[in-house]
């Protein structure tokens, strides 16, 4: 039985976490396996699942399980909601378990996990015997599964200021552009504009940066002063679906004297 869903997210207090229950000599009787993690741009297409096996342990009657998918993200960890997860689940044929041979296999993907985050299955197990009486439980950590931003990330890596060749009044300014994404961004222009509007804006046209590469441009400006320090910014258009904007602009910094 396979389940896919869409998800919310609640914050856990930062270094909280689920409680665990203690194994009573059930854990060679519960096991996970085939985890999987897929980043993917579209939603739909990223995925975190785990397959839970189950045995019967002497005098079972009844057999459960409860799926909860943690994440964490700078420190703070937050619990999925969505579907089932949370809540404890029976096998469809309520007699499954009453047999030494029986084994419930049941695979859980989670479909839609927002990005900038690592997630973790715990998988809960419980035995019933007799009159509703549990007579074991463990419980079950997977792999971590990072879910990285999978857009560009466009950022001004650096500026170095010079003095312009025989003219004291110019400063040039290499530019390094760099895009720290996993996919490659089209045309987008680079912005140079001085400090003060002591000089026109001029702009600069990149057609394509793939990932994890960078490109450099040179321009002429004003003599670099704190007044005239100028601020360079990639893609002030938003022509690139760039999530993180954060690191998008940069000022110059001036030689010292």
């Amino acid at each position: 039985m396979r389940r896919r869903l869409l998800l919310a997210i609640a914050i856990l207090a930062a270094g909280s976490a689920l409680p665990t229950t203690p194994a009573f000599g059930a854990d060679q009787h519960a096991n996970l396996k085939d985890f999987a993690c897929h980043p993917a741009i579209k939603p739909a297409r990223r995925v975190v699942s785990v397959t839970a096996v189950m045995r019967p342990i002497a005098g079972t009657a009844r057999l459960q399980m409860r799926f909860q998918l943690l994440g964490t993200k700078a420190g703070q960890v937050t619990v999925v909601r969505g579907g089932d997860l949370g809540t404890w689940i029976s096998p469809h044929v309520p007699t499954l378990g009453q047999q030494p041979g029986d084994v419930w296999i049941l695979s859980h993907p989670v479909t839609g996990v927002p990005v900038g985050t690592t997630y973790r299955f715990q998988v809960s197990f419980r035995w019933f015997g007799a009159g509703g009486r549990r007579i074991a439980s463990s419980t079950h950590s997977s792999a971590g599964c990072w879910q990285p931003y999978v857009r560009p990330d466009l950022l001004v890596q650096s500026i170095s200021v010079t003095p312009a060749p025989g003219d004291p009044s110019q400063s040039q300014y290499v530019v390094w552009i760099a895009n720290n994404g996993l996919t490659a961004a089209g045309s987008f222009q680079v912005a140079f504009a001085p400090g003060g509007n002591s000089a026109p804006q001029q702009t600069f046209t990149v057609p394509q940066l793939g990932a994890h590469q960078s490109v450099s441009e040179t321009f002429t400006g004003p003599a670099c002063t704190s007044a005239t320090a100028p601020t360079v910014t990639v893609d002030p258009e938003y022509a690139v679906a760039d999530p993180n904007r954060a690191n998008d602009s940069m000022t110059a910094t001036c030689p010292g004297p």
